[in-house]
């Protein structure tokens, strides 16, 4: 479930941006999602022992990638 929020639909808005369909701050906005994504995803892969034992699964990484993406990429910025 956290394709949808973590890959698809940012991939739908970077090729909309690259297309030149949305203005320019949004390149900024969708570069700093994808560096934050990829550092949770290097983090999550790394620590995947720890969120096993501690029964972190599929649900917390969907709201994590989805609080990502809500409000037009803003969390993403903070996190940045």
């Amino acid at each position: 479930m956290y394709y949808v929020f973590g890959i698809i639909y940012p991939l739908f808005r970077s090729s909309r941006i690259a297309r030149g369909k949305e203005c320019e701050e949004s390149k900024l906005k969708i570069l700093k999602y994808w560096v934050v994504f990829c550092i949770i995803q290097l983090c999550f892969y790394y620590m995947e022992w720890m969120l096993a034992y501690f029964d972190i699964g599929n649900l917390a990484i969907t709201l994590i990638f989805f609080s990502l993406v809500v409000f037009d990429f803003a969390l993403a910025e903070i996190v940045y």
